[in-house]
């Protein structure tokens, strides 16, 4: 796009605003509101086509009751222009991962990420009110929206200067992945640092999976560094059970992939019938043990050995607490967004020294 150009006679192109595999996104002049808007143009292919009008069907379904009150990114128009289909949203500052990294991914003060995860909890309420699962859940798909003065509609608008800028305001982005939970689309979705465990050992997922990357965020925005930052998949459940320990017998005889992962031994009562009767004794639990694992390094990922409170590197209790019940291996025991709430650290009032 060449700056001064016109889109379907509407939009003005000002300047890039970033560009993906999907396509690009543009800081645009709306002549018809006389407004900065961000227009998405998506690449001429099927693929990144079929993500674009599926994050049209979910905004329009998020914004036909939201009225831009649940930090959900305000789809303003789309459209099509030569072959490609565009998408128009409201004009919003850099991301999350942007963000840490003019900080020298230094983490935020927690009294700033409480207001975050409130602000985040709020969207994954709302989504799960409609069963949709974002399915991408990470800093990069968490923007800041910010007055102009602290994150300036230009090129220099990711000025080192603007760190010193508490997040007052944030807003969830990228619905092209996302899906229906009684309906999943895809078996391979969210980005490996974010990805649950039940997406990678082939669990039945849902709402859920959003709650697990939304604690690897937490961390992260506190440590400056992913919790789970795994080289492969392999590798990315190890780091889990690494801190976590390794999951239950129960959880894992319903996960498809089990065995790409784990030894299994048989049930040491095998189902029998009971003499002079047709009753079935139940049969005991087969037992489960990770692969050993070393990585490219050399680095041994052994399940239990990881301290909590030095990898979360936090010694508020109610804070670990929230974290801590984001990462529970079976998804029916994880933590809502709506409990979430009305837990005692996201209520508390935390100080600006916190």
């Amino acid at each position: 796009m060449v700056q001064h150009d016109h889109l379907a006679y509407r939009y003005e192109v000002l300047y890039p605003l970033g560009a993906g595999s999907f396509g690009q996104v543009i800081c645009c002049r709306d002549h018809q509101t006389n407004t900065t808007v961000a227009v998405k143009v998506i690449r001429n292919r099927k693929k990144y086509k079929e993500q674009a009008v599926i994050e049209i069907q979910v905004l329009s379904q998020l914004q036909s009751e939201a009225g831009g009150q649940h930090s959900v990114i305000q789809m303003l128009d789309y459209f099509h222009f030569r072959n490609h289909l565009c998408i128009t949203f409201e004009l919003l500052g850099i991301n999350l991962y942007d963000y840490l990294k003019l900080r020298y991914f230094q983490g935020l003060p927690l009294w700033n990420i409480q207001s975050i995860s409130r602000q985040l909890l709020q969207a994954l309420v709302h989504l799960r009110g409609k069963h949709i699962v974002h399915c991408d859940l990470k800093p990069e798909n968490v923007l800041v929206r910010s007055p102009l003065e602290f994150f300036a509609a230009g090129p220099s608008r990711t000025s080192v200067a603007h760190v010193t800028k508490p997040i007052d305001s944030i807003c969830l982005i990228d619905f092209g992945s996302s899906c229906l939970e009684y309906s999943p689309i895809y078996t391979y979705i969210q980005s490996r640092f974010y990805r649950s465990p039940e997406v990678i050992l082939g669990y039945a997922y849902d709402t859920a999976i959003d709650m697990w990357s939304f604690g690897c965020i937490l961390v992260e925005l506190h440590t400056g560094h992913p919790l789970f930052a795994g080289e492969s998949e392999t590798e990315q459940l190890m780091c889990m059970m690494e801190l976590l320990g390794e999951p239950s017998a129960q959880f894992l005889v319903g996960c498809k992939r089990r065995k790409q992962f784990f030894m299994e031994e048989s049930a040491k009562n095998p189902p029998v019938a009971t003499p002079g009767s047709i009753q079935v004794e139940p049969p005991s639990m087969p037992s489960f043990r990770a692969m050993p694992y070393t990585n490219s390094r050399g680095r041994k990922r052994i399940p239990g050995s990881r301290d909590v409170q030095k990898a979360i590197k936090s010694t508020d209790v109610e804070f670990v607490e929230v974290v801590l019940q984001c990462f529970t291996w079976d998804p029916r025991e994880r933590l809502t967004p709506e409990r979430a709430l009305t837990m005692p650290w996201l209520l508390k009032q935390l100080s600006r020294e916190s």
